[in-house]
């Protein structure tokens, strides 16, 4: 259709028509802003540990350059302020939270497809580790940051199964490095 028809086209329609279609237009172009393909590009997820929040962290998290993320299956877990990352195959005696303090539904807390993988990977004496490390997979985490040696100790085989990076936190400027080469 050339510009003089598409003009004619217009002109022939009442005014709420345009209007509908301006809405449309408008309703389109916030989906395509708020899926990331204008502007600034979303930020990178990452799994914060307890014992791993850094200022480093902080400063990442503030600059909206990272998403932090954790789930409370650590008694400190709490000291914090992150989201919540998704719920893996934890039993109530796994989670440091009270019934009424559980970010989701008791059906949630269902292993992703490497649940057991990983649980064999770090041993079962370290299921919490293992329910972390899921968590953050699940919630599609780029990065894991731990001071657990359980998982560091393993880091290899973790970051071949998932394709999620392991760092300890005073990795942190490699780990900014990693999130800098992604965005």
């Amino acid at each position: 259709m050339s510009k003089q028809e598409m003009r004619k086209e217009l002109a022939a329609l009442s005014f709420t028509e345009k209007v509908k279609i301006l809405e449309k237009l408008r309703d389109r172009s916030l989906a395509i802003a708020a899926g990331g393909l204008i502007g600034t590009p979303p930020p990178v997820k990452i799994y914060c540990e307890h014992g791993a929040w850094t200022n480093k962290i902080k400063e990442l998290r503030r600059s909206g350059r990272v998403a932090v993320l954790h789930f409370a299956y650590d008694s400190s877990s709490r000291a914090y302020k992150a989201k919540v990352a998704a719920a893996s195959q934890a039993r109530i005696c796994d989670l440091n939270l009270r019934i009424n303090e559980l970010p989701c539904c008791i059906d949630d807390y269902t292993e992703s497809s490497r649940f057991w993988e990983i649980l064999s990977t770090v041993g079962e004496a370290n299921r919490r580790d293992a329910l972390q490390v899921d968590s953050a997979f699940k919630a599609g985490c780029v990065a894991f940051v731990t001071p657990d040696s359980h998982i560091l100790d393993r880091k290899t085989e973790l970051e071949r199964l998932l394709g999620v990076r392991f760092f300890h936190p005073s990795e942190d400027r490699n780990l900014e490095l990693f999130i800098a080469g992604l965005l």
